[in-house]
């Protein structure tokens, strides 16, 4: 064998496999476990700080139309909150001291969690949208305007960078996924 030979073999050796330990696995689901929560405690604050806000807005004197807008996004947060509690909560860490049901409990998880986030135009825009409608339309109606297409962009504008940001994670939820699939094949 020449020395470009030996060369050649070394460069073109399999890369070694990556070892991941039972207490690595058992960290990153915990850690899942603690940022779902944190993530979900922020999503409930901002909801009812949202409830809180447009409120207050229903009592306000103005035109029932902005008051049923403000209602109605009142009423789209809470069952914004509801469907957070129920579909992005998370279950608890398996006891069991081997790196199956931790490997499992981390897809399932993240499998519900990156399929929440793929259906936030159902579970997160549409409840507020018709209230929101309401009242920049009846904001139209009190400044004597068609529309108020500033007012609008400024809802608007959130929601999309809401959606794009949940489709975003989604799509590194899967990618992680994904490696936890080959970590059990």
């Amino acid at each position: 064998m020449s020395d470009e030979d030996i060369k050649s073999l070394w460069r073109h050796q399999p890369e070694p496999e990556q070892v991941v330990t039972l207490e690595q696995i058992r960290q990153q689901a915990e850690a899942l476990h603690r940022r779902h929560i944190r993530e979900n405690w922020y999503g409930q604050l901002s909801c009812s700080a949202v409830m809180l806000v447009f409120g207050v807005f229903t009592f306000l004197p103005s035109r029932d139309m902005m008051r049923l807008g403000a209602a109605l996004v009142v009423l789209g947060s809470a069952v914004i909150l509801y469907r957070l509690r129920r579909r992005a909560s998370i279950g608890t860490p398996p006891e069991d001291a081997i790196a199956g049901p931790y490997l499992e409990y981390m897809k399932a998880e993240l499998s519900r969690q990156r399929d929440a986030l793929r259906a936030v135009l159902l579970w997160y825009v549409a409840p507020v949208t018709p209230g929101l409608v309401l009242l920049v339309r009846g904001m139209a109606n009190d400044s004597g305007l068609a529309f108020p297409w500033q007012l609008a962009l400024l809802f608007m504008v959130p929601f999309l960078v809401v959606i794009w940001m949940h489709f975003a994670k989604a799509r590194r939820l899967q990618r992680r996924i994904d490696e936890l699939q080959t970590w059990t094949q």
